[in-house]
């Protein structure tokens, strides 16, 4: 009698491990089913990205390294007008007599440190 509980007991066991790999191998096939397909969209992406670059490099060639950055319109007058202001600053009359010392031009006073 025992025997016949062992042995029904031993097979229940075997059922269920059974049961339960065959559930594991389920899941982990559904998982490379779900990795194959992430994959092939990642893979098909790439391949558009490359068409798509190729397709541009022959409508547009690529800058050849000689050729210099251009300027844009816009900035060069601000760049002008900030020169035309630094020189005429450099070449005041008043600059070259004192040295720039306002305090002395103005005031008539000696050179030296603000009181």
């Amino acid at each position: 009698m025992e025997v016949l509980k062992a042995t029904d007991a031993v097979a229940d066991l075997h059922q269920k491990i059974a049961d339960r790999v065959d559930g594991i191998m389920l899941g982990l096939d559904a998982r490379v089913a779900s990795l194959k397909e992430g994959l092939k969209i990642l893979t098909d992406e790439v391949s558009n990205a490359k068409s798509n670059d190729i397709a541009m490099t022959t409508l547009r060639p690529p800058l050849l390294g000689c050729q210099a950055p251009t300027r844009r319109a816009p900035e060069f007058p601000t760049d002008l007008n900030m020169k035309i202001a630094s020189e005429n600053i450099d070449n005041h009359p008043a600059q070259k007599r004192d040295g720039g010392n306002r305090r002395y031009r103005q005031g008539g006073l000696t050179p030296g440190p603000a009181q």
